[in-house]
């Protein structure tokens, strides 16, 4: 990796990440090493409860927790659903530059600039965290005590602390409705339009 691209993680990840870490549980905390079974193996984790929960919690507090992948396995899933080979994916097959430009150009539109609602990219953060995706779709519940048992190893800086836990409400509150036929969309588009095509 060249100096600028270091460059440009260091500059995200001061951006993102606060500075210091105290015992307290708090809204968008990172924590290491939880236990998804539904996943079938440990994660790192970030807390999804909102803070006004979290503070004004008068019995035993139960916390929202979203696991969280490395880039990478979500980018080789992404290949996959692409139709790239496993020998593609892995490098031992060549995979046509255009090809591998518009699956490459589509990933950084749509899942690293957050928008694919099942997934929140984070950066790198020093040593601590890699390339990163919270999954909203692995999510568990477990106690403060739990988790105060595990490392806090980042926080996330205000407006990413309010804006992770906002997008997981948006993600598991949608509604599955019935997309629209292409001809529609083809017939309202054509409607609209003005352009002479040749």
């Amino acid at each position: 990796m060249g100096s600028g691209a270091y460059d440009q993680r260091v500059l995200a990840g001061e951006e993102l990440y606060a500075d210091g870490l105290d015992d307290s549980i708090e809204q968008s905390a990172i924590y290491s090493s939880i236990l998804f079974e539904s996943a079938g193996q440990e994660l790192p984790a970030i807390v999804l409860t909102p803070a006004c929960d979290i503070l004004h919690a008068q019995t035993e507090l139960v916390l929202t927790v979203a696991g969280i992948f490395p880039a990478s396995h979500i980018f080789e899933r992404f290949l996959q659903k692409n139709k790239l080979t496993l020998g593609q994916i892995i490098g031992r097959d060549v995979t046509r530059r255009k090809t591998y430009r518009g699956v490459t150009d589509t990933f950084k539109k749509q899942y690293l600039a957050n928008r694919v609602l099942m997934y929140h990219f984070l950066p790198r953060y020093e040593d601590k965290l890699q390339d990163s995706f919270i999954d909203f779709s692995i999510v568990r519940t477990l106690s403060a005590q739990e988790l105060l048992r595990r490392s806090k190893i980042a926080v996330l800086k205000s407006p990413w602390r309010e804006a992770v836990p906002s997008r997981y409400a948006a993600y598991s509150l949608r509604i599955g409705v019935r997309e629209y036929d292409d001809n529609l969309l083809e017939v309202v588009v054509n409607d609209m339009s003005t352009v002479r095509v040749e």
